[in-house]
Parts: C-alpha cells; sequence; structure tokens
C-alpha cells in the first residue's frame, strides 16, 4: 500500500511523504441557527455549511528510504530530512498553497493547512509525530459579463437655449454636459 502524501495541486513532484498515519479524521459542520420561542424547543429556519476538513496525526521517521546496512546508532535522532519536511509543511501553510492529500482511504483536494501541531520526538529518538489540520478552500467562482454600450439621450430646455446631454452608464451613472446651442447656431447658422 502506498504512503500517504500531500502535494501542492499544481506540482505533484513536489510531495511530502509520511511514514505512517495512525489517525485519519474527516470532519465536515453545518452552524444551524436557532430562535428561542415562548413555549416549546427552539426554532431552527437557516444553515450554514462550514468547510470540511481533515485531521491527522502522521510520522516522519529517520529510516526512510534507508537500506538495513545503514540503520543503525548513527542514525538515531532526529536528522535534517524530517526537518526539510516540517519546513515544507511550514512553507505551504505560510503561503496559502493550495494542496492534495492522499490518504488511505481517499484522496481531497483543494486544501490549505489551516494548523501543525508542535512536532514531537517519537521514544527512541528515531522520528517526529505531528497533528496536521487541513481545511477544505471554496475557490470562488467568478462571471465576466461585457457592459452594454452608453445611451445618449438629449433634452432641450426652454428655446433651445441649453442642452443638456445625459450619458446612461451601466449601473446607474450619468454624466452631463451642457452646451450653449446659441453659439453653435451663431457658428453654424
Amino acid at each position: 500500500m502506498a504512503r500517504a502524501r500531500v502535494f501542492p495541486i499544481d506540482d505533484p513532484d513536489d510531495f511530502v511523504e509520511f511514514s505512517i498515519v495512525p489517525n485519519e479524521g474527516w470532519n465536515g459542520q453545518t452552524d444551524i441557527s436557532s430562535h428561542p420561542v415562548e413555549k416549546g424547543e427552539d426554532v431552527a429556519n437557516h444553515i450554514q455549511p462550514k468547510p470540511d476538513g481533515i485531521q491527522i496525526r502522521a510520522r516522519f521517521s529517520n529510516y526512510d528510504d534507508l537500506t538495513e546496512d545503514q540503520v543503525g546508532d548513527d542514525f538515531a535522532g532526529v536528522t535534517d530530512r524530517i526537518f526539510d519536511k516540517i519546513q515544507t509543511l511550514t512553507f505551504f501553510r505560510k503561503n496559502g498553497i493550495l494542496l492534495t492529500y492522499q490518504g488511505h482511504n481517499r484522496t481531497e483536494t483543494d486544501l490549505l493547512i489551516a494548523k501543525i501541531g508542535e512536532a514531537i520526538t517519537v521514544k527512541g529518538g528515531d522520528g517526529l509525530d505531528v497533528v496536521i489540520q487541513f481545511t477544505k478552500f471554496r475557490i470562488a467562482q467568478t462571471i465576466t459579463k461585457e457592459a452594454a454600450a452608453p445611451v445618449t439621450v438629449q433634452k432641450t430646455k426652454g428655446k433651445g437655449r441649453v442642452n443638456k446631454e445625459k450619458t446612461d452608464v451601466p449601473g446607474g451613472n450619468e454624466e452631463e454636459s451642457e452646451t450653449n446651442t446659441s453659439l453653435l447656431k451663431g457658428v453654424f447658422g
């Protein structure tokens, strides 16, 4: 069976693989409104779904990818390789990198690391246990619409002395410009 791993959604080759994941909890939450009434139970009339999440307890071991000849007293304690994995996860969290988590039971994408629990040295010093909380990130859908061309309306006031041009702009904004028609009549007859 493949090991659990986490990687950016746009770069699956930049993954962090866990030695073991003994605990993998998937959770979802919905807030339900509650309004008191004079008699009886409270009334609920609204729900608000919250993002789903995953919480894992994972272990990084010093003995990953080592041959039997390499395992020995020289490898006791936490290695730089493990700290590199922790730093990569911290980088993902601090920079809001969208991730995919491939677990034992299922794969989930569009996740952010919400929290990385304190790393605890495993008994015997051969690795670290970490608790990581992922939150599903909902990406807003945007729609682009082309704006309509402005419409020009002319109004004449009085004996044709002043024209006001109104340009209706989508969104309710109007631009006005005044033109003295008597000057124009003198020029154009």
